[in-house]
């Protein structure tokens, strides 16, 4: 008896030590390539938030592309850099919760003291990733209809039937 009881207590409690775990899918990521269309390896990928000033590495792969995953929301300056290539720098990449932000980059020839700015507005549309997501106001919320409740216009008017 003793022992089913604590197991009993065990089930019971059990939800209190877990807690919910959700996946964080915020990244920056991208392709680098050069003037001739072909993909960069090995080339090194800064991205820092202007904000807190943390910055996040990464390096293009074999196939020029890069991905920093679990950084923070936030705008963001990524700069790509590699021997032979000019430096280039996208400014104010807007970085959201659970977004997977696509800056690409097509550097070009030269040295690497001379640096390339180019001033980011990310699409609202994300292609990395298949989340959904919009924000609503307190408003819309106020005046979604519900089972059972009139829409706050049509109160009063009466029922004639």
């Amino acid at each position: 008896m003793k022992k089913a009881l604590a197991c009993y207590l065990v089930l019971l409690l059990s939800p209190l030590f877990l807690r919910a775990q959700v996946a964080d899918n915020t990244a920056l990521v991208g392709t680098v390539t050069d003037p001739t269309g072909s993909v960069v390896v090995g080339g090194k990928v800064v991205g820092v938030n202007q904000d807190t000033k943390v910055s996040y590495t990464g390096t293009t792969n074999s196939e020029g592309y890069y991905s920093i995953p679990f950084v923070s929301p936030g705008i963001y300056d990524i700069t790509v850099e590699m021997t032979g290539f000019r430096k280039m720098t996208a400014t104010g990449v807007v970085v959201q919760l659970n977004h997977a932000v696509r800056t690409d980059f097509a550097v070009s020839v030269g040295s690497e003291a001379s640096v390339v700015t180019v001033s980011a507005d990310t699409p609202a549309l994300s292609t990395d990733d298949a989340l959904l997501g919009e924000t609503i106001d307190s408003q819309q919320v106020h005046d979604l209809p519900m089972n059972g409740r009139l829409h706050p216009a049509s109160q009063g008017a009466g029922f004639q039937g």
